[in-house]
Order: structure tokens, then C-alpha cells, then sequence
């Protein structure tokens, strides 16, 4: 159950993401706008808004990160949810020393399946799993 609710707040954070990355909204007018359409416990929202408030923290770190690890794609023309799922899962895997490498990479990569492109999961995997195998010598 708490892996099943985790997704979720991943599912929220990328939501508020992908409405902070298109529109002029802040943080917290996406996270209003946003928690209207989810019923999630407390622990839960604060752990979704932690990881959109740090992927948003670290988004110029994050987005060098990616654009380095991806090949012929800049992070601005990466599809909108691609880049912000990459962005979540490069968070994680840099400053969620609780959470496993290989969870991360899943969460996202099963979020890219619901709101990608049959392409998504792919791309994601092959950044993210770089990335950890840059970073630690395997993946």
C-alpha cells in the first residue's frame, strides 16, 4: 500500500511539474490547483511537494544532468512530461539517499507509461539508468 500511494505523490509531483514547466503558475498555486483532484494522506502530499519543491531547487543542476547523459536531445525540446520525469527521477537518485536507485528509475518509468509516449519509458530508463551507472560504476 505505501509503494501504491508513493506513486501516487509521484504522480501529483509530476502533475504540478508538468502545470509549473507550461504555465506562469508558482509552485504553490500548481500544488492548490493540483490537490483539488487527489485524495492523498498528509505524509503523502509532503512528500509529492517535496520532490516537485526540489526538482524545482535544483532544475539548472538537474537539466545540465540530462541534457549531458542524453544524446542529439536538449532538455527544451525533450516532450514535457519526458524531461520533468527525468527531472523527478534524477532528484531521487541524487538526493533520496533513502529511496533505492532502481525504485526511482521504476516510478518514473511507470509514470512515462501512463503519460508518455510508447517512446517515454525507453528514454527515461536509458537516462536514468546512465546516470546511476555514471555515478556508481553499475546501474
Amino acid at each position: 500500500m505505501i509503494k501504491v500511494s508513493r506513486r501516487q505523490a509521484r504522480d501529483f509531483a509530476l502533475q504540478v511539474l508538468f502545470q509549473v514547466d507550461l504555465t506562469a503558475q508558482t509552485l504553490d498555486q500548481a500544488f492548490q490547483g493540483t490537490a483539488e483532484f487527489h485524495s492523498l494522506d498528509p505524509a503523502h502530499y509532503q512528500f509529492g511537494l517535496e520532490l516537485a519543491q526540489g526538482v524545482l531547487e535544483h532544475l539548472r543542476e538537474l537539466d545540465e544532468a540530462a541534457a549531458n547523459l542524453s544524446k542529439d536531445w536538449s532538455v527544451s525540446r525533450m516532450p514535457v512530461i519526458d524531461r520533468n520525469l527525468i527531472r523527478m527521477g534524477l532528484y531521487e537518485i541524487k538526493y533520496c539517499p533513502d529511496i533505492p536507485h532502481n525504485v526511482s528509475i521504476n516510478e518514473v518509468v511507470e509514470l512515462g507509461k501512463i503519460y508518455g509516449t510508447d517512446n517515454t519509458p525507453r528514454f527515461i530508463n536509458g537516462i536514468l539508468g546512465n546516470y546511476v551507472k555514471d555515478k556508481d560504476g553499475t546501474v
